[in-house]
């Protein structure tokens, strides 16, 4: 399994760019699955806050006192060790994983511990 972790400014295309890769891989007969290590986060808060999905202010706020105030802060690369665990469960199950919110450098370094990494970055010039 391969691993391509994407990284980019806010709104500068890093899930156009793994659909556009996803698309390719397909079609040269590749298994590749899109995850993100916010999706974690968005199910605690989900399940455990009663988040309703929404990333306005009072939902961005939720996100970011459960993912870095409160779980990153007691363990850093707790959001990291469960893709890498979920990974290692199910290591013949794809060809690529590509993860388009990498922005912690510890997200991409315990990755290139595990598996074979590579980085993409995404830079949009004057937006």
């Amino acid at each position: 399994m391969k691993v391509c972790c994407i990284s980019a400014k806010a709104r500068h295309g890093k899930d156009t760019a793994a659909e556009i890769i996803k698309d390719h891989l397909e079609s040269l007969g590749n298994r590749v699955l899109i995850t993100h290590y916010a999706d974690l986060v968005k199910f605690v808060c989900t399940k455990f806050f009663n988040w309703d999905g929404q990333k306005d202010e009072k939902g961005r706020t939720l996100l970011q006192y459960v993912g870095t105030d409160v779980i990153s802060s007691q363990r850093p690369s707790y959001w990291v060790d469960f893709i890498v665990d979920i990974l290692k469960f199910f290591e013949n199950e794809w060809d690529y994983v590509l993860i388009p919110d990498c922005r912690y450098p510890i997200e991409v370094t315990r990755m290139a511990e595990n598996f074979n990494t590579s980085i993409l970055r995404i830079e949009r010039p004057n937006f």
